[in-house]
């Protein structure tokens, strides 16, 4: 069991318990999407889903936690999968590898999130994501 204690201190026992059971959804793993996913799970959220269609590109290095020489070419989820695990071996991640559409609503949100992070850099698709989460009450 991963300790936070630190964080403990700063919101209290119940609050960290309460952090432990929100489940996030995040859109894109990019520059910010994977910041959002690693400072959400070093603070203690341990459910996910993260969706992502690309693999780390060397133009990726400069700014993206996973993007290494040595990921170049690995599927962004995946890589974040491992990464938060190791932060928190406890912790659920459901790995969606494909670019956000409609047509995948029904995989993606088959489990109402408390929290949706939107980090993609395509339009179309932040919109589509704004309409579905609006309709749907989250």
């Amino acid at each position: 069991m991963p300790d936070f204690s630190r964080t403990e201190l700063i919101w209290g026992n119940e609050n960290q318990k309460l952090l432990k059971e929100k489940y996030v959804i995040i859109f894109g793993l990019g520059g910010v999407g994977g910041f959002v996913l690693e400072s959400l799970a070093r603070a203690g959220v341990s459910n996910f889903t993260v969706v992502d269609f690309d693999t780390v590109s060397e133009s990726n290095v400069n700014r993206q936690l996973i993007a290494l020489h040595s990921t170049i070419g690995q599927k962004k989820t995946e890589l974040f999968k491992q990464r938060v695990l190791d932060i928190n071996p406890n912790a659920n991640i459901n790995c969606i590898s494909d670019f956000y559409n409609e047509s995948l609503c029904d995989e993606i949100f088959a489990k109402t999130p408390d929290f949706v992070v939107d980090a993609i850099d395509t339009m179309r698709s932040k919109i589509d994501l704004l309409v579905y989460c609006k309709e749907n009450n989250i």
